[in-house]
């Protein structure tokens, strides 16, 4: 591996460390003490917090944003899509990170929300769980587990450098 190839590792792997300590950061600060954050769970901690959310009737399969509105006492109505269930999960998760950290690049966001919906040991465990003599992973068990998209859970994994994607 040559000098600039384990710069870049380094620094992959610091910003991993970075986005791991936000998404755990994030829990402690809205009390998301279950191992699993199921969509309910997510809700009822922005309405705890004060923040509206808006499900709209947009209806939509690529439809993958939500509007944060801020309101006049510092909190935020959060507009979401009609989506499925696991994609809801996803958005109000993006959203609470963003709200949290003030970050507004979608794809940090994103990294930040996967890693608050599925935290990493549980994750390490799904996966052993899940895998085959052949070294198949199931996703879509994972993926109810955590009730998430199945898009998620495969991204977490080539994140972490758990699943490769052929």
């Amino acid at each position: 591996m040559t000098n600039k190839q384990q710069y870049v590792e380094r620094k992959k792997y610091k910003k991993e460390q970075i986005y791991d300590a936000i998404a755990k950061r994030i829990r402690e600060i809205c009390d998301l003490t279950d191992s699993v954050t199921s969509a309910e769970c997510l809700k009822n901690t922005l309405l705890r917090m004060g923040y509206e959310i808006i499900c709209t009737n947009d209806i939509s399969r690529y439809n993958d944003r939500y509007e944060l509105i801020p309101k006049f006492d510092k909190t935020y109505q959060i507009k979401v899509p009609f989506v499925s269930r696991e994609k809801e999960n996803m958005l109000l998760a993006r959203a609470l990170c963003e709200i949290q950290t003030g970050i507004h690049n979608d794809m940090e966001c994103k990294i930040i929300a996967r890693r608050l919906l599925m935290p990493k040991q549980e994750f390490l465990d799904q996966i052993k769980k899940n895998e085959d003599v052949s070294g198949r992973v199931n996703l879509t068990n994972i993926a109810r587990h955590f009730c998430v998209d199945e898009s998620v859970v495969s991204s977490l994994g080539v994140d972490l450098n758990l699943l490769s994607i052929f």
